[in-house]
């Protein structure tokens, strides 16, 4: 009976947590969580003496729980979305698959976050791509969550939360969403890796922007005239992308006559 109990308490004990972490005021957050702490950078300058075009984070002007931060942060981040004029019956319609994508990422990182850790969760907006980064290890394989339809929540209560708030009603799909919404933009593939570490194991997702399909052709045939002889390992690597989206970029551009393939199709020793 006391084991009962006790288990009772740690269950009443972590739902509080929870909801303090997503509703708290900063002061009852710090008292229970002393490391939490949530940040947006913004970086679209190219001037090197401005390190933010914009932040968010804990300065004492707002009340910095997660359902805050989110409805702060998300108009910003949904400015990098395409928004082309559509009607829906005589109703404007600005939602595309790319903000329902944005959406999908930014809820999973906030939702999968290790909290206890002592490090905080990251969002940076850059001109081509968006970060997100959060405390903690991946529940399933990188490989798993590329395919889809796999999922184990962290945070399970969180979760619901945000769905009842009409937010990450698509979350469990793993990238099934976001590729979507990336694909229709001519957008590369998501980029997702586990960094470990004593103190901050941590999870970073990277949806580029900028790097249009065409644009991703330029920049590959440019590598390909300087060395012919370069594999699609090393053009991923220059260009700081995945060996996926370069090995996609290289099959359309060979099916569509721009190429011509010689060799082995290998991203390890494979030219073109």
């Amino acid at each position: 009976m006391m084991h009962f109990a006790k288990i009772v308490k740690y269950n009443i004990r972590i739902r509080f947590l929870l909801l303090l972490r997503m509703f708290g005021n900063e002061l009852a957050i710090r008292g229970a969580l002393p490391h939490y702490f949530v940040d947006y950078r913004e970086k679209l300058s190219q001037d090197p003496r401005i390190r933010y075009t914009d932040r968010v984070y804990p300065d004492g002007t707002w009340v910095p729980n997660i359902f805050q931060f989110y409805s702060r942060v998300y108009p910003k981040l949904s400015q990098a979305m395409p928004t082309p004029f559509k009607l829906v019956g005589d109703v404007r319609q600005d939602e595309t698959l790319a903000h329902e994508a944005l959406r999908e990422a930014f809820c999973n990182c906030l939702i999968h976050c290790q909290y206890r850790m002592l490090e905080g969760i990251v969002i940076e907006r850059y001109q081509d791509r968006l970060y997100f980064s959060n405390p903690g290890t991946m529940l399933i394989f990188p490989e798993d969550f590329l395919e889809g339809g796999h999922s184990i929540c962290r945070n399970g209560i969180l979760q619901k939360m945000f769905i009842a708030i009409g937010r990450g009603e698509h979350m469990g799909s793993g990238a099934d969403i976001i590729n979507k919404g990336w694909e229709v933009n001519d957008w590369p593939d998501l980029e997702i890796n586990e960094h470990f570490d004593k103190n901050d194991d941590r999870v970073e997702l990277t949806l580029w922007l900028k790097n249009s399909r065409v644009e991703t052709r330029d920049r590959i045939k440019m590598e390909m005239g300087e060395l012919p002889s370069i594999t699609l390992k090393e053009i991923a690597e220059k260009l700081n992308l995945s060996v996926k989206t370069i090995e996609k970029a290289v099959s359309k551009m060979v099916a569509d006559g721009e190429i011509v393939h010689e060799g082995p199709r290998r991203a390890e020793s494979g030219s073109c």
